[in-house]
């Protein structure tokens, strides 16, 4: 992570959104911010592989929010998801792709 020419750290900020009376509701607005910053975490990352650059997501920071706010001094109303490594691979590293119909399960 520290050798990476790029890192993003993807928060997200409940700033702006709908503010619920009922614990429903606000669950659910929670769960629509955490899937936004996720989906634009995957843009981010096949935009990356379009590009030619290498990128990793990690999860860390869901175990240790406060260290990675206080390390990159981000807002405490920001709740960081999400590291993304990016820079050009060291090496090319080609695995062979399993059949989809042993990684997919239609129902």
């Amino acid at each position: 992570m520290t050798g990476a020419p790029a890192l993003v750290a993807a928060s997200l900020s409940l700033e702006g959104m709908d503010d619920y009376p009922d614990r429903r509701r606000q669950e659910a607005e929670w769960l629509m911010a955490v899937q936004s910053t996720a989906l634009a975490c995957q843009n981010l990352l096949l935009a990356a592989h379009n590009y030619g650059l290498a990128a990793c997501w990690m999860c860390a920071p869901l175990f240790v929010p406060d260290l990675v706010r206080d390390v990159l001094d981000l807002p405490q109303s920001w709740h960081p998801q999400a590291l993304i490594t990016l820079g050009y691979a060291a090496e090319e590293k080609h695995r062979e792709r399993l059949p989809l119909a042993e990684r997919v399960t239609w129902r």
